[in-house]
Formats: structure tokens, sequence, C-alpha cells
């Protein structure tokens, strides 16, 4: 992959999209139950880097003009590459989401209809937060949480076929930490007005940890502790200090990793502790992909 071409499809943002779906698996089956057919976890993977990678390229072709009227240094901006091209791109990945979630339904046994929806409802809402996102940053923040949220549910429904109530938590947690991203980057590029509350917005995804472990019932308290701890003791006042010292940039770097490292806590707090330990190893993945392919 180009360094253009990995820039426009924030390539550096892909372990988020990986831990968002190891959440929606492991949270949907309970621990006594089997895996997911290996193959089936691995389409569910690729479907949603798929729908990442399309709706930023999207990005990119609605947010051209804005681009290039504050000179943001991004490869369709610039001239690097052809807007009809990035257009197809992204249509092909998107098509591609759609497809990869229907076989990871047809490999664990699912009914197709039900995954068919929300994959449909999927790729509607990356549309419609590409296409409204610069009007309001309010609506664009609930959008983008819809993404996400729609990622979380997707899983579960293709993997196990229903999405029960601590699917509903940890997706609603990761669709928190996702708007209070919105909102802290807004303003990144100039151009637009700063917006306020990301910080209660993380503060209470880091807490819908306590919920979440309270429903599974799972025998992991110290493990809750210890997610809490990195998330709120750690992670949320590295962003602040960040974002005090008027680095900006590295502020929502930052809080983009921090969701593999929500995700960390949330597998912590119900028992999966290696799956846990997968989504940490993602978190330090991002941020070292970071410092080559920018995530914003």
């Amino acid at each position: 992959m180009s360094g253009a071409w990995a820039r426009t499809l924030r390539a550096g943002n892909l372990p988020t999209v990986w831990t968002n779906v190891l959440v929606g698996a492991m949270v949907a089956l309970p621990l006594a139950q089997p895996p997911p057919p290996l193959g089936a976890l691995a389409l569910m993977l690729l479907a949603g880097s798929c729908a990442y990678m399309g709706g930023m390229a999207l990005n990119d072709v609605f947010d051209l003009s804005f681009d290039q009227s504050v000179g943001t240094p991004r490869p369709l901006a610039q001239g690097s590459l052809k807007q009809r091209t990035v257009v197809l791109v992204a249509a092909t990945l998107l098509v591609a989401s759609f497809v990869a979630a229907l076989g990871a339904a047809c490999l664990a046994g699912q009914p197709a209809i039900y995954t068919a929806a929300c994959a449909a409802a999927l790729v509607f809402a990356i549309v419609d937060y590409n296409a409204m996102h610069r009007r309001n940053w309010a609506l664009a923040a609930v959008l983008m949480a819809c993404c996400r949220v729609l990622l979380v549910l997707l899983t579960a429904i293709a993997l196990a076929g229903e999405v029960a109530g601590p699917v509903w938590i940890a997706a609603g947690a990761i669709g928190l930490w996702t708007a209070g991203i919105t909102v802290l980057a807004r303003g990144e590029r100039g151009g637009e007005a700063h917006a306020r509350g990301w910080l209660v917005l993380f503060l209470a995804a880091a807490l819908c940890t306590v919920p979440l472990y309270m429903v599974v019932a799972a025998d992991a308290f110290s493990m809750l502790l210890a997610g809490l701890f990195i998330l709120l003791v750690c992670w949320i006042p590295s962003i602040y200090g960040c974002r005090r010292k008027g680095r900006h940039t590295g502020a929502v770097l930052w809080s983009i990793a921090g969701l593999c490292v929500l995700d960390m806590a949330l597998l912590e707090s119900i028992g999966r502790i290696e799956a846990g330990c997968i989504a940490m190893v993602c978190g330090v993945l991002c941020m070292f992909l970071h410092r080559r392919v920018l995530g914003t």
C-alpha cells in the first residue's frame, strides 16, 4: 500500500476496528460457548476493515473543498490521487464489507437476512456521516458513534445470531468513546470551531465497564479494576495532558488508540483475559503505526 493510499484509508487506525470486532464477538458469546469459526471471525475482521477504509476514502471526497481551503495535507486535496479513483475504491470497499459480513454469517450458521440488514445500516450510516458531518458537529458525533456501534452489533448478529444485553452495553461504551473522539477532533485542522464535552464522553465510556461486569457476572473483579485504572488514571489523563499543552493532533491520536484500550478494559471485565491482551497489543500497534501513517 502506497503512502498516499495508506493516508487516505487511515490504515494506521485499523487496529481499532479489529478490537471492536473482537469485542462484538467475545461479548456476544458466553465463556462456556465454543468460539465462532476462525473463518467467520476473519471475514468479520475483513468486513470491518473494508467498511472503515471505504468510509475514510469517502470522507476525503466529501471534504475535498474544505481540505483545499484550509491547506490540509491529504493526498486527494494535494492532487496525489484522482477523485474518481478514490470514489471507485470507496464504493468497492463498502460493497466488499457487505459481502464479507454475509459470508461470515453463512460460515457461522446464522441467518443472513439480519446480517444483511445490519450491514446495510452500517454502510448507510457511513455515507450519511460523510455527507452531513460538516454541517453540525453534534450530529457528526452521533453519526460517527452509530458507525462503531453498528460494527459491534453487526459482529454479534453475524457470529452469534442475536444482540444480547451485554453487547448493547459494550457497543454503547464504544459509541460514547467514538463520539468523544469526534468532538475532540473538532477544530484540529482549523477552519472550524472547537467543541467541548469530549472528556465527559470518555469518562462515561470507561465507566460502562462496571455495568458490563455486573450483567455478565464473570469472576473478573481484579481485571475490571485494572482496566479502569489504565483508562481513568493513565490513558484519559494523557489525552487531557496533550490537549492542555496545545498538542491537538497528539490528543486525537491518543484518543483513537484509546479505542483499543477501552476494548481491552471491556474484554477484561467479562473475563476474556487473552482477548483483552490482544486488544492492548493492538493499541500499541496503533500508536506505532501513527508514527508512519497519521490517523487523522
